[in-house]
């Protein structure tokens, strides 16, 4: 009798053990963070807005976006989003020709969120002209200068040719001359692209 009570009490014992170890992963279960879908409504972030409890929300959910649609989370992929969800079809466009911006990721990106006003995918040949200024930009930024001025450079590169001071100084840059690639490291002021 007392055998059979103990396997009784020990069976009662590991039931217990059971019951609570199930309960114990279910909290777990129920415990992990749920994300929301990410949207429009919550990939936009005002800065007029100095809540910073909002921004951090406002990152949490753009990370989460460029994550699920295997883009980097930096400025341009950022901007994408803004185009995104304002329906700025024409910036998104110009955002990929310049090369900002590559088009399937942008098309990962629309397929990823909810609540935009861009439909359907962007189909998009990069232009000659985008090309070129993306091309220059990468090299007038190997050359030293500041990401603000390689573009400014760039711009008139490829918009101007040598029909512009900074165009044909960035053309002799491109060929190798020190002296240029120097005058363009000071950034001259005519070399300031007002866009």
């Amino acid at each position: 009798m007392q055998i059979e009570s103990n396997r009784f009490k020990s069976g009662i014992e590991s039931l217990v053990i059971m019951q609570t170890t199930f309960i114990f992963l279910g909290c777990l279960i129920y415990a992990q963070p749920v994300i929301a879908k990410v949207s429009c409504s919550n990939a936009t972030y005002s800065y007029s807005s100095y809540a910073i409890d909002t921004f951090e929300k406002y990152k949490a959910y753009v990370i989460e976006l460029t994550n699920s649609a295997r883009v980097p989370f930096d400025q341009y992929y950022e901007g994408a989003i803004q185009m995104i969800c304002n329906g700025d079809k024409k910036g998104l466009l110009r955002h990929i020709d310049n090369g900002y911006v590559k088009q399937d990721a942008v098309n990962r990106l629309i397929r990823n969120l909810t609540g935009h006003k861009i439909t359907g995918e962007i189909q998009k040949r990069r232009t000659t002209l985008g090309r070129i200024y993306s091309e220059s930009r990468k090299k007038f930024g190997s050359m030293g200068l500041c990401e603000a001025c390689a573009d400014n450079v760039a711009q008139w590169y490829s918009r101007t040719g040598n029909r512009s001071a900074c165009g044909r100084l960035a053309t002799r840059a491109l060929s190798g001359s020190k002296s240029a690639i120097n005058e363009l490291r000071r950034f001259p002021e005519y070399c300031q692209w007002d866009y």
